[in-house]
């Protein structure tokens, strides 16, 4: 497999106070390596847009998308891997049962948590979204950490800044159409780099 170095992909988040919906970048290696991306790294990921929005009970949502540029990480971060897997792991809860629950990929596991004040039990719904490559990912691994709430311990960051104009974009699937275009305007015009430490324009979706 060959990955462009410019690609990126798109991950989300929505929070509310009903819900938490999310997405990660995942990488994996013939030796079954696994690890995910944060997107909270600043050398391989860029928050572009941050909006207001309603989850679906009404209750007030922050709405969060990322471009990780995962090739650059992965040529910074792994050089010596020719051949590896991406992937998107969509980490979905809820406290109330979904009305809509849209399911991206191929379902991994449905488990019921609890919050911290042990009343109120959360059902969550993973899923794996295979982008390209071979098969490699640890889908065992991936469903104990998150079921163990340790997915962070799988997380990478990458060693150098890699933030850099795109050529090829895979857009999220929970977005709209319209939330694509606005957001290709930013690869259009190469701004990610420039709006890296600029707050993103708010926007009611």
């Amino acid at each position: 497999m060959h990955l462009p170095l410019k690609t990126v992909v798109a991950s989300r988040r929505i929070i509310s106070a009903a819900s938490l919906v999310q997405s990660l970048i995942g990488v994996a290696f013939r030796s079954r390596d696994t690890w995910l991306m944060s997107p909270a790294d600043r050398n391989a990921c860029v928050l572009v847009m941050q909006d207001a929005a309603s989850d679906p009970w009404g209750q007030p949502a922050r709405v969060e998308v990322f471009q990780c540029h995962v090739g650059a990480f992965l040529n910074a971060a792994f050089p010596n891997e020719p051949e590896y897997e991406i992937f998107r792991i969509h980490f979905d809860s809820y406290k109330l049962e979904p009305w809509d629950r849209n399911a991206y990929g191929v379902p991994l596991a449905e488990y019921a948590e609890y919050a911290q004040d042990r009343r109120f039990p959360w059902q969550t719904y993973l899923n794996f979204e295979h982008l390209g490559g071979l098969h490699f990912a640890d889908l065992d691994l991936l469903v104990r950490k998150f079921q163990g709430k340790a997915w962070r311990d799988l997380l990478h960051r990458c060693p150098e800044p890699v933030v850099c104009e795109c050529t090829k974009f895979l857009p999220h699937p929970g977005l709209a159409p319209g939330d694509f275009d606005w957001i290709d305007e930013y690869i259009a015009g190469a701004k990610l780099i420039d709006m890296a430490d600029v707050p993103a324009a708010q926007r009611i979706m």
